[in-house]
């Protein structure tokens, strides 16, 4: 099991997360995955209670506050979105795979 995977099902399993939960499941996805996001995880998302920390948004800027804003409007859209054009701009090549696989997960394929 890669590291990616290791993160991603502890995730799961601390948040109790159920197979069809698209929403949650992108959100722990990209958290697993991004180091910097898993450094910090615990001040993004609540696993124990199940919800997005406040200040989340304060955390990163640039590409990472990036990816944050469209992760946590498919978690909850009352969230901001951005523009996937200027989502992708900023994105290097590993992220820019972990955002494409996020989406694929929220749309359930």
């Amino acid at each position: 099991m890669d590291i990616v995977t290791e993160r991603y099902s502890k995730l799961i399993e601390a948040d109790n997360t159920q197979e069809g939960d698209v929403e949650r499941l992108q959100l722990l996805y990209v958290l697993a995955r991004t180091d910097a996001f898993w450094e910090n995880q615990k001040k993004i998302y609540d696993t124990n209670n199940h919800v997005i920390v406040k200040g989340w948004d304060e955390l990163y800027d640039g590409s990472y506050g990036k990816m944050l804003q469209r992760t946590m409007h498919l978690y909850n859209s009352s969230n901001d979105d951005i523009a996937t054009v200027k989502l992708f701009w900023s994105l290097d090549e590993y992220n820019t795979q972990t955002m494409i696989n996020a989406q694929m997960i929220y749309c359930g394929l």
